[in-house]
C-alpha cells in the first residue's frame, strides 16, 4: 500500500477579478478549480435547502413509514401501521407507461426525412443504426438502453425529475440512468429542459482503479490518491442516502473503505456546459479541463409535472400525501378504537381492594370486588370509527382521480358499479384514463426522448463510421417522431367505436348492399382496426402470407371438393335419366290402355276379342309393386 502524503493546495481565486473568458480560452489550474468549487458549492446550497427533506418525505412515503406513537402517560405501544399507497401509484403506472412506449415494433421511435435535407433511405438508415445501438448489450449482463430508461421512468414518478447521460467509450454507445441526488444544476433556471441550465455537475465516486484505466487524465501520484480515498468530503447526497437506508430497516455508513485499496472511493465532480468540461477530484486536484468535444451537455431529463419556477419537478407522491396520511391516520385511528373494545379501561372505586393479578385482563382471569356494579365501571369506546373503511375507500377513488393510476392498474378503467352499467359508462372512463395517461407520456416524449434521440444521433455522427455523412447537427436532416401520447389517446377513441364499427361492417345485409355495387368489407382493415384498438398493432402478426404446405394442402383440399362435386352432378344426371325413361314408359302405358279402350267399344268387335282387350286393359292400368307407377305398356 502507497504512503499517505496530502495534495497541494493551490491558491485561492477570486473569479470577480479575473479578465478571461472561461468559455473561450483554456484556464489555469487555480482558475479551474475555483469555478468548479464554488458552483458546486452554490448548486449544492441552494438545493438541499429547497428539496433535500421534500426528498426524504418522499422516501418515508414510498416505503409507508409512520412513527411508532405510544398512549399518553404509558409505553403501550400505538396502532403504527403504514398504508405505501404512493408505492401503490407509482408501481401502477409504470408499466402502463412502459408499455405504451416501448411496446411498439420494431422500433419504440420513428424517422422522418426533412425535405430538402435527407432522403428517406438516409432516415431508414439513422433509424438503424440508433436502433442497433440502443438493442446492444451493455456488458456480459444483458443490460440495454431500454432498461436505463425504465430505471430513468422510476426515479422520475418518484422523485419529480428523471436524468439520464450519454457519451461514447471503449465500447460504443452508453446511456445510462444517473440518480438526481448526483446531478447539480443551475436552481435559478425555469426551464424543464435541463439543457438551459448555465452548467451540469455531475457528481460521482469513482475507485482509484477506475481513475487510473481512463486515459487523459492528469493525475496525482499513488500517495495523493491513496490520501484522497481515505478523506473523501461528505455531501448532502450521501446524508439523504444515509436517512433512506433507515427508512429500509439498514444502515449505511458512506465512509466506509474498501480493504481494497485499488477499490476505494475517491469524489469526482464533473463540470459540463457546452464549450467546456472540467474534472476535479475531491475538490482540490483538476484531473481534467478541455473543450466539450460534443458541442452540448451529455445529459437529458425532465420533470414529472414542471414547475414553472424551477427546473425541478412535482413527484407522485407531491400530489397524494395527504390521502396516504389520511389513510394512514384513519386506519390506525380504527385499530386503536378496535384495542379499546377489546381491552376496555375499567373505572374503580377509590379504596376498593385490587389484587395486582387484577390490574390486567386474561382468560380465566377472577376478579374479586364488594359489590361490581359499584366498584367497577367499565369505558367502553363508542364506534365512532365504524365508518373508517368507507372514508379510505372515498380517498383512494380521489387519489385515482387525481393521478388516474389506479385505473389503469385495473386494465383500463376501475371497477365502480354505477358507472358501469351501460357501455357508455364503461367507455366514458376508458376515455377518461386515457386522457390521464396522455400528459405525463407527452411530457415524458418532449423532456426526455425526444433530446436524447438528437443527442444519440450527434454522438453516432462522430464515431459511428456508417453515420458519418448522413447526420449534420446543424441541418438536422430528420426528425423524430414519438406517437406513445398521441396512441393512447386514440386507442380509447377506438375501443368506445369498436362494437358498433364491427356490427356494422360485418353485418350480412350490409356486405350485400356492398357487393351490389360492387364493393366489400376490406377484412385486412378491419384486423388492422381490431389491433390497433387493442394495442396489439406492432406485437402480434395475426394475419400473414400462407406458407408453401399450407398452399399445396389448401390445393389439394380444392381438388378433393371439386371431385366430390363432379361425382355428385354425375349422380344426379344418372337418377335424372333414369326417371325420364320412367315417366315416358309410364305415358307410353297410359297411351296404350286408352287405345285398347277405344278398340273394345267398337260395335262390330267380337265379343269374346272385346273381353280379352279390356283384361288387358285393366292389367296394364294396375300399379306395379306398390310404387303408384304404371306398368310397362303391352
Amino acid at each position: 500500500m502507497p504512503d499517505l502524503r496530502v495534495p497541494p493546495l493551490l491558491p485561492d481565486v477570486d473569479l470577480e477579478q479575473e479578465p478571461f473568458d472561461l468559455e473561450m480560452s483554456v484556464v489555469s489550474q487555480a482558475q479551474a478549480l475555483a469555478l468548479v468549487t464554488k458552483t458546486f458549492d452554490q448548486y449544492e446550497t441552494e438545493r438541499d435547502a429547497a428539496h433535500k427533506t421534500r426528498w426524504e418525505v418522499l422516501e418515508k412515503l414510498y416505503y409507508g413509514r409512520v412513527d411508532q406513537k405510544y398512549w399518553p402517560g404509558s409505553k403501550v405501544k400505538r396502532a403504527s401501521l403504514g398504508i405505501p399507497l404512493v408505492f401503490e401509484q407509482e408501481e401502477s403506472l409504470l408499466p402502463a407507461l412502459a408499455s405504451v412506449i416501448f411496446g411498439q415494433q420494431p422500433y419504440w421511435f420513428g424517422v422522418e426525412a426533412v425535405p430538402g435535407r435527407s432522403r428517406p433511405e438516409e432516415a431508414q438508415q439513422i433509424a438503424e443504426r440508433i436502433a442497433y445501438w440502443y438493442e446492444l448489450p451493455r456488458d456480459s449482463t444483458g443490460r440495454t438502453v431500454q432498461d436505463q430508461l425504465s430505471l430513468l421512468m422510476q426515479q422520475w414518478l418518484h422523485t419529480g425529475n428523471g436524468v439520464g447521460h450519454l457519451g461514447w467509450d471503449d465500447r460504443g454507445l452508453f446511456v445510462e440512468q444517473v440518480d438526481i441526488k448526483n446531478i447539480y444544476v443551475d436552481t435559478t433556471s425555469k426551464s424543464p429542459w435541463i439543457d438551459d441550465s448555465e452548467a451540469i455537475i455531475h457528481q460521482m465516486s469513482l475507485t482509484i482503479q477506475d481513475l487510473k484505466s481512463r486515459s487523459g487524465l492528469r493525475l496525482p501520484p499513488d500517495e495523493i490518491l491513496n490520501y484522497m480515498a481515505k478523506s473523501k468530503p461528505t455531501s448532502g447526497e450521501e446524508e439523504v442516502r444515509q436517512l433512506i437506508a433507515t427508512y429500509k430497516g439498514a444502515s449505511l455508513n458512506p465512509s466506509l473503505l474498501s480493504p481494497d485499496p485499488a477499490k476505494q472511493k475517491i469524489e469526482v465532480l464533473v463540470y459540463w456546459t457546452n464549450k467546456r468540461v472540467i474534472w476535479i477530484l475531491n475538490r482540490v486536484w483538476v484531473a481534467y479541463q478541455g473543450e466539450n468535444e460534443w458541442g452540448f451537455k451529455p445529459f437529458f431529463g425532465g420533470p414529472f409535472v414542471p414547475d414553472l419556477s424551477t427546473w425541478y419537478g412535482a413527484a407522485v407522491g407531491d400530489f397524494i400525501e395527504g390521502e396516504q396520511r389520511f389513510q394512514q391516520g384513519m386506519t390506525n385511528t380504527r385499530i386503536d378504537e378496535l384495542a379499546l373494545a377489546m381491552n376496555p379501561a375499567r373505572t374503580r372505586k377509590r379504596g376498593a381492594y385490587t389484587h395486582p393479578s387484577g390490574l390486567h385482563y386474561r382468560p380465566g382471569m377472577v376478579d374479586q370486588v364488594d359489590r361490581p356494579k359499584e366498584d367497577v365501571v367499565w369505558q367502553v369506546p363508542s364506534n365512532i370509527t365504524q365508518n373508517a373503511y368507507v372514508e379510505i375507500a372515498m380517498s383512494e377513488q380521489r387519489a385515482a382521480r387525481r393521478l388516474g393510476i389506479s385505473d389503469v392498474a385495473m386494465l383500463g378503467a376501475q371497477v365502480r358499479p354505477a358507472n358501469t352499467r351501460t357501455g357508455a359508462g364503461v367507455a366514458l372512463q376508458q376515455a377518461g384514463v386515457s386522457n390521464r395517461l396522455y400528459m405525463p407520456l407527452k411530457r415524458f416524449e418532449t423532456f426526455i426522448l425526444a433530446p436524447l434521440l438528437y443527442k444519440t444521433a450527434a454522438i453516432l455522427a462522430k464515431k459511428d463510421p456508417q453515420m458519418q455523412g448522413v447526420w449534420d447537427a446543424e441541418l438536422r436532416p430528420v426528425k423524430f417522431k414519438l406517437t406513445a401520447a398521441s396512441r393512447a389517446k386514440g386507442q380509447a377513441v377506438l375501443q368506445a367505436a369498436l362494437p358498433i364499427l364491427l356490427q356494422t361492417y360485418l353485418a350480412g345485409p350490409f356486405i350485400q348492399a356492398l357487393a351490389q355495387s360492387g364493393q366489400t368489407v376490406r377484412f385486412d382493415q378491419v384486423n388492422k382496426l381490431l389491433q390497433d384498438a387493442t394495442g396489439t398493432t406492432n406485437l402480434y402478426e395475426l394475419v400473414g402470407p400462407m406458407s408453401p404446405e399450407q398452399q399445396q394442402a389448401m390445393q389439394a383440399a380444392q381438388q378433393q371438393q371439386g371431385q366430390e362435386k363432379m361425382m355428385e352432378l354425375q349422380v344426379r344426371q344418372q337418377i335424372a335419366s333414369e326417371k325420364g325413361a320412367t315417366d315416358r314408359e309410364v305415358q307410353a302405358g297410359k297411351e296404350a290402355v286408352e287405345l285398347l279402350r277405344l278398340l273394345a267399344a267398337e260395335k262390330n268387335l267380337d265379343r269374346e276379342l272385346r273381353v280379352k282387350m279390356l283384361d288387358i286393359a285393366a292389367k296394364l292400368a294396375k300399379p306395379q309393386g306398390g310404387e303408384g307407377g304404371g306398368s310397362k305398356g303391352a
